[in-house]
């Protein structure tokens, strides 16, 4: 049923961030993985895509490439959810951390002036500010 479905992606959601915030990796990205092959359109998607890119960058050692695919899912396979201020900003520095400075740069003054009114926009400003010099 449409109920027993959406309490399921609950719990493997859930189960995730708390292997998230026992800094279990391995088992975080197992479990997000699950949440976006088991429910392409769930609620949860989008944001077990976020939470994939913020692991993947935090793991060690870090895997930037697949930190990056994941977060450019949110920002074009959801562009309305309130998580792309927060992708964006970690992209470009995703691109920044990779070697792509001016791609980086781009997208963060982008993010800076877009959400200028947001979390993720003044992290872009400060970003810009002290990291960036291409």
């Amino acid at each position: 049923s449409p109920e027993q479905s959406a309490v399921r992606e609950k719990s493997l959601y859930d189960s995730a961030l708390k292997h998230i915030r026992a800094r279990q990796y391995d088992l975080a990205i197992d479990g997000l993985t699950d949440v976006i092959k088991q429910f392409p359109d769930g609620t949860y998607t989008p944001n077990a895509y976020y939470w994939l890119g913020e692991v993947q960058a935090a793991k060690t050692p870090p895997d930037y490439e697949k930190a990056r695919q994941a977060l450019v899912q949110v920002i074009n396979g959801f562009p309305d959810h309130s998580k792309v201020p927060d992708a964006a900003f970690k992209l470009g520095k995703i691109y920044h951390i990779m070697g792509d400075c001016q791609r980086g740069k781009d997208l963060l003054t982008q993010v800076a002036s877009d959400y200028s009114d947001k979390t993720a926009g003044k992290l872009a400003q400060s970003y810009i500010r002290d990291n960036i010099d291409c």
